[in-house]
């Protein structure tokens, strides 16, 4: 499968996943200016929400100091609905990221 395939398939997946959020359930999102990390480091931002069936969408996006997007993922999981838990689990993935990027200076960023 190649890489536009795919990542067709995953963002659909995701949106299909938050599709299934009930009105209580959608978060209000925040406008932040993002800023990138010094020179040596990876920037990995991440965000998740929590379906009304239990499932858990994610997105994670990795860019470095110049602002290019070097790594991302986007997925649905089967997860409790519980708010703390959702976010520590987002926040693993987007660690598990970069670990598989082999990045040894990352900073990770999400909206807790």
């Amino acid at each position: 499968m190649d890489v536009i395939t795919e990542a067709r398939l995953h963002h659909q997946e995701f949106t299909t996943c938050l599709s299934s959020l009930t009105p209580q359930q959608n978060i209000t999102r925040r406008i932040n200016s993002w800023s990138p990390p010094s020179q040596s480091f990876m920037k990995i931002n991440f965000d998740g929400a929590v379906a009304s069936r239990r499932e858990l969408g994610i997105r994670i996006i990795a860019r470095n100091s110049n602002w290019e997007c070097l790594a991302w993922r986007t997925r649905c999981h089967r997860f409790p609905d519980d708010s703390t838990m959702a976010k520590a689990f987002v926040a693993l993935e987007a660690a598990r990221l970069g670990h598989d990027q082999g990045w040894k200076h990352i900073i990770i960023e999400g909206d807790c």
